[in-house]
């Protein structure tokens, strides 16, 4: 990985998902930017006005969070703001293309906050061919030991969409524990050899034939093994889902963890 993408509100549930951010790019020796976006609730005359205020309002957010990542982090650390007008799922989609990994958290502080946020990260995994990371509320950064790569029966089918969890399960050594949850009779389970992807990683294959959700086993059998990241592929959905606005499974489950989880992408082999 060459360069990360991280957003930011100002919460404390956003400065946990940045300083996440921050440690993956220097361990990764990436690129960290950091983008903002705000809207300017005038249309009048003092629309000029409103904007100077908010843009020196975020610039000295920008730098007070710049201090602070400098003191957490012990590095003087360069990171590359963008701040930008406009709806933040839009800006950040129209940028993701650009780089490796989007690193976003997944909720707010307040009720409003949590629904906008929640609703920003979910809209980006959907409507982007770039993996994300996504970083619940209260989790701070730990070497990542154990990696969950959660999979249907449909597998790996490209090589590309599991680079960003090799580059992270090869920098830090990490065991990755391929998982499987049985879902019934059409389920065909995994025809698929892991080394041709894996290759040079330490994995294992384990299946769950229990009668939990697909989503509660992934979480229970994360939390025995005691990994710190979990990884989920986001097929392509059908003309009619998208047309519906439905979100995917994968999309869904962002609300859901309590690890940070890695959202492949089925289309990113492709570009």
């Amino acid at each position: 990985m060459k360069k990360i993408l991280t957003s930011t509100d100002f919460s404390d549930n956003a400065r946990a998902a940045v300083l996440y951010a921050a440690r993956l790019s220097l361990l990764l020796e990436a690129r960290l930017d950091l983008v903002h976006t705000y809207s300017v609730p005038i249309a009048t005359g003092l629309y000029g006005e409103a904007n100077d205020f908010l843009q020196r309002r975020i610039r000295s957010d920008v730098a007070d969070l710049s201090r602070w990542l400098d003191q957490q982090t012990g590095v003087d650390l360069k990171i590359h703001p963008r701040i930008l007008t406009g709806n933040p799922t839009q800006a950040i989609v129209e940028m993701a293309d650009e780089y490796d990994l989007v690193v976003m958290g997944t909720k707010g502080e307040s009720g409003l906050e949590r629904w906008l946020m929640g609703s920003t990260t979910t809209g980006v995994i959907e409507r982007t061919a770039t993996p994300v990371l996504a970083i619940p509320p209260g989790q701070s950064f730990a070497a990542i030991r154990g990696i969950v790569l959660a999979l249907d029966d449909e597998g790996i089918d490209q090589e590309g969409m599991v680079h960003p969890l090799l580059s992270l399960a090869r920098a830090f050594e990490a065991h990755i524990y391929v998982f499987h949850h049985d879902e019934g009779e059409w389920d065909e389970g995994l025809e698929v050899d892991l080394s041709i992807y894996l290759e040079g990683l330490e994995y294992s294959l384990h299946y769950d034939l229990g009668d939990s959700t697909t989503w509660e086993s992934i979480q229970s059998f994360a939390q025995d093994e005691g990994a710190q990241l979990i990884t989920m592929i986001r097929r392509e959905r059908t003309g009619l889902d998208r047309w519906l606005g439905l979100q995917s499974a994968t999309s869904q489950s962002v609300h859901k963890t309590n690890l940070p989880l890695l959202i492949l992408q089925e289309q990113s082999a492709q570009d």
